[in-house]
């Protein structure tokens, strides 16, 4: 049984330099930063602990939601006094699982929100979460006059800059759409002139971009620590696709998604199904997978919703997709 061959590798670096008070981006300092550093903070060469072997339980949820949410949360029995002074607020944390190092794949990638330690026990067990781009949303406020004639693309490139200056790249940039019309509109954000030009008040960063994405019909969310921002009805033109060969899942059950994403949801709940797999971390929301399981299940269909679920010593080592018709 392919239990015996799971494999996690958790990496808990040091929190990055991050201002204590919230930092107000105005339009003569847009380059100001909250991470005190160039790029992504993950890949900084930030002082850290990687865990291999020890009993970590846990999972990991990614949809299309936004907000500083805590979409990983674990617990891990017997680290030492040195390994536990790692798990701090705001520490990164990025978490690889599969089985037998084949599909090793990054589950979550983001930073701690929450840590509780219970000394209860000979062996101490910590319990924490984790967030997908919780600095910048909490701690950037930014305030911009855009001058007459401006469009809501500059708008929005504008935010999703400021986020790619604090340690959050963007996982598609704006000029990769194959669509720039919001969800209701007729034009896209490319073509809305804004005569009278534009300000952003003093607000945080995720409300900024809230407040834009509402008055353009789009929508942002964070996979991984990566920022989509996108109309809410996108359909991707081109996009991951799997095939799921039968000996891979390990139950079916049809049901509707609770979750749905593309232009037809607009309209009616798609139909859809929800498949427990091994563990298989590949597989992102917006992919598309192809199965055909007879009698069951048979054709193309996209992920809305992921749920990963790890027990390094226990049963559970599976991920857990609903997907829509499509």
């Amino acid at each position: 049984m392919a239990n015996f061959n799971r494999v996690y590798e958790l990496i808990v670096s040091r929190p990055p330099s991050i201002n204590s008070n919230p930092t107000l981006i105005t339009p003569d300092a847009e380059t100001e930063q909250v991470v005190d550093k160039e790029g992504d903070y993950r890949t900084e060469d930030l002082e850290a602990i990687t865990i291999t072997d020890l009993n970590l339980r846990g999972s990991v949820s990614s949809g299309k939601s936004k907000g500083s949410t805590s979409p990983f949360s674990a617990t891990i029995t017997g680290l030492t006094s040195n390994s536990l002074a790692y798990f701090e607020k705001n520490s990164v944390v990025i978490l690889r699982a599969g089985y037998d190092n084949t599909n090793v794949s990054v589950l979550f990638a983001g930073q701690i929100l929450t840590k509780e330690v219970d000394y209860s026990q000979e062996t101490s067990t910590l319990s924490f979460t984790a967030s997908e781009g919780y600095t910048p949303s909490n701690s950037v406020k930014v305030t911009k006059t855009f001058p007459a004639n401006t469009t809501y693309q500059n708008i929005l490139q504008f935010l999703i800059d400021t986020y790619g200056n604090n340690g959050i790249p963007v996982g598609r940039g704006l000029s990769e759409l194959s669509s720039l019309t919001g969800k209701g509109l007729s034009r896209g954000v490319d073509e809305i002139t804004l005569v009278d030009g534009y300000t952003i008040e003093p607000m945080y960063l995720d409300s900024a971009l809230d407040k834009v994405c509402r008055e353009t019909g789009f929508t942002w969310y964070l996979n991984k620590s990566k920022l989509y921002v996108e109309p809410e009805d996108y359909v991707p033109t081109t996009v991951e696709s799997f095939v799921l060969s039968p000996n891979q899942v390990l139950s079916v059950s049809e049901i509707i998604p609770s979750n749905n994403n593309n232009s037809k949801d607009t309209q009616e709940a798609n139909s859809g199904f929800r498949i427990k797999l091994l563990l298989d971390g590949r597989i992102d929301v917006g992919d598309y997978i192809e199965i055909d399981i007879e009698g069951i299940i048979n054709g193309s269909f996209k992920v809305v919703n992921i749920v990963h679920n790890l027990e390094f010593e226990g049963e559970s080592w599976f991920t857990t997709i609903e997907v829509q018709n499509v």
